[in-house]
This record gives structure tokens, sequence and C-alpha cells, in this order.
């Protein structure tokens, strides 16, 4: 093989820029397409999940109250309102893209302040029938809190 046959290629083509790798048009828009889409279903969800979980504090704010305080919380009935209204605020302004630093940093606040508290799965003894429901919650919350953490560095972002 001559030197002439050796294929030429412009070193700067070869480094990763993040963008699309088919370098057409097409291609950078449908990636953009399903980024946004994703964006959107994954607000919907995580939001209205939050959203449904703060109803239910109103919904069922007697045994929601009961279950607060057996918890240790001082004023369980205020607590059980105030963490509803921190959940039905944040999930619609993630779901709604209104104030969304404000309703994200609102669930971060109220997830990573009740969780260890009333999720204290620590605190029972092997074969409570407590154990795994506390554990299921606690783990459930920290991966809401992980979520809400994300979304509050998204909100850096136009949506």
């Amino acid at each position: 093989m001559t030197r002439s046959t050796v294929p030429e290629f412009d070193v700067a083509e070869r480094i990763p820029t993040g963008k699309s790798t088919s370098g057409t048009d097409n291609d950078a828009m449908v990636e953009e397409a399903i980024a946004e889409v994703s964006l959107l279903l994954g607000r919907i969800l995580f939001g209205g999940v939050l959203t449904l979980m703060g109803l239910n504090h109103f919904f069922d704010i007697d045994s929601m109250t009961e279950y607060t305080a057996s918890k240790g919380v001082p004023f369980p009935k205020l607590a059980v309102v105030v963490g509803g209204v921190m959940m039905v605020a944040g999930g619609l302004s993630i779901i709604l893209e209104v104030y969304p630093l404000v309703g994200a940093s609102i669930l971060v606040v109220f997830l990573a302040g009740s969780t260890p508290f009333v999720h204290d799965f620590w605190n029972h003894e092997k074969g409570d029938e407590h154990l795994n429901y506390e554990m299921l919650n606690f783990f459930k919350n920290i991966a809401l809190l992980g979520t809400a953490l994300v979304f509050v560095s998204l909100s850096a972002e136009d949506w």
C-alpha cells in the first residue's frame, strides 16, 4: 500500500460532541423530539404521583393524622395538611411548568425532611409487620427525592 491510498480524515470530525452522530438535521430533530417528549412524560408522571399522594393527605386525613402521631410528629394534623399542600403544590408546579425551581425545591424540602422521621424502618425489629412497609416507603421516597433534585437541576434550563 502506498502513501496515496491511505484514507484521509479530519481529526476534528472524530471528537465526540454529544450531538447527533449521523450529522443530519433530521436525526438531531428526532433526538430533540424524543428528549422533549421524555421530559414531558416524566413531568406528568412524577408530578402526577406527588399530586395524588398529596391529595390523599386530605382524602384520608384522619388515618394519616393517626399514623403521623404514632411517629411522634408534633402537631400531626397540621403536619399532614402542610405535607399535603407541599406535595400538591410541588407536583402541579412540575406538571404545569409554573415556577418549577420553587416547586421542585418544595418537594426536596418535604421529602428530605419527612422521610427519615416517618419511614424509619431501622427502628423496627426483624419480623415486625411494619418493617417492609416502612422500608419500601423509605426507598420510594428516596427515589422521589432524587428525581426532585434532578428537576431542581433542570429548572436552570427552559423546558
